[in-house]
């Protein structure tokens, strides 16, 4: 019994450089997609951490400026925010935590604060 044999052929793009053969890709993973977003944390001066559809921004304060540092995180979540609608993405502000972590002494001089403004909304801050 005779088989019918089919070629199948794929586009390659070849690097002569290094001898590697790569596959165009049609849709970009999710991380490379929201990567820009990297430049407009830091831009803020606030670190970042981006895993999956995660990012967790963090930032070291003093008791001596938390007013200002927390304006500064207020402002970077503000257009994150903003920056996630833009692109056709939504940022669950609903599903932010804000943990706030120091020595006993650090905390009891911030333990006024019992709420942040994140991407306009205000979760609870519970002292660690």
């Amino acid at each position: 019994m005779a088989t019918k044999s089919t070629n199948t052929t794929k586009q390659l793009q070849h690097n002569n450089n290094n001898n590697t053969v790569h596959q165009p890709r049609s849709v970009p993973p999710f991380a490379a997609y929201i990567s820009p977003v990297s430049q407009l944390i830091s831009s803020h001066g606030v670190g970042y951490h981006q895993y999956a559809d995660d990012t967790q921004l963090f930032l070291a304060m003093r008791a001596s400026t938390i007013h200002s540092d927390l304006l500064k995180l207020e402002m970077c979540t503000r257009n994150v925010k903003s920056w996630f609608a833009e692109n056709d993405l939504l940022l669950n502000a609903d599903k932010s935590e804000v943990m706030m972590i120091g020595t006993p002494s650090q905390l009891r001089s911030v333990e006024s604060i019992s709420t942040v403004t994140v991407a306009d909304t205000s979760p609870m801050c519970p002292p660690i």
